[in-house]
């Protein structure tokens, strides 16, 4: 039976609400990045679809973005939820395209990225499931952090434009997601959540920005 429909039969004997949430969470972040893989996996091997999924991407992203902020409904919320992972796969999909046409390295730039991700996803999961922080005290600077990322962004696009203050927005920034993945992961341990596919979202974005 879906995860997505009715609890599981014995679910109050086998379950606690806090972890038949967390479940759910998880389940939808899985199946997020099945998604992507997929997208991203065609926008790749069948490059005579680019310009259609760059057309979804935009609208996708678009209306998935001013949905999160409105959407109330945890049916709408899911919905608009892989409607943002497709959006931005395509993009993602583009930019690897991209890479392995005009960079000879282009493939092992990309698979670089993705196993210094895992790394870091990897070890904020067992530092999280290990030391169970309070959400509240990690996530207490995320929003001076947050600003002072946007400030150094404002920089390198209109002051400060050298390959060095691009390289150090790019480890400030990663260093900024990484924290606010290990914030989300923190509120799932505690179950501090109220909507599945708002967690799921919120860590899906996390991972793909770092």
């Amino acid at each position: 039976m879906s995860y997505y429909g009715r609890r599981p039969r014995g679910y109050t004997q086998q379950y606690g609400i806090d972890e038949y949430q967390k479940s759910l969470v998880l389940h939808k972040l899985t199946d997020g990045f099945i998604l992507a893989a997929i997208v991203a996996a065609i926008m790749v091997f069948l490059p005579q679809f680019t310009t259609m999924f760059l057309i979804f991407g935009i609208v996708g992203y678009i209306v998935s973005i001013i949905g999160y902020f409105f959407a109330r409904k945890e049916s709408t919320i899911n919905t608009l939820y892989f409607v943002f992972v497709a959006a931005s796969s395509a993009f993602l999909g583009f930019t690897f395209q991209t890479l392995l046409t005009v960079l000879e390295n282009g493939a092992q730039i990309i698979l670089g990225a993705f196993g210094g991700t895992a790394l870091i996803v990897g070890y904020l999961w067992y530092k999280v499931d290990s030391e169970h922080p309070d959400p509240n005290y990690v996530g207490r600077n995320l929003t001076k952090y947050s600003l002072i990322f946007l400030a150094m962004l404002l920089l390198g696009w209109f002051v400060f434009t050298s390959a060095l203050f691009y390289l150090i927005i790019s480890v400030f920034g990663a260093a900024l997601f990484s924290l606010y993945f290990y914030y989300d992961l923190a509120r799932l341990k505690a179950g501090q959540f109220s909507s599945p596919a708002r967690m799921a979202w919120s860590m899906y974005w996390d991972i793909l920005l770092i």
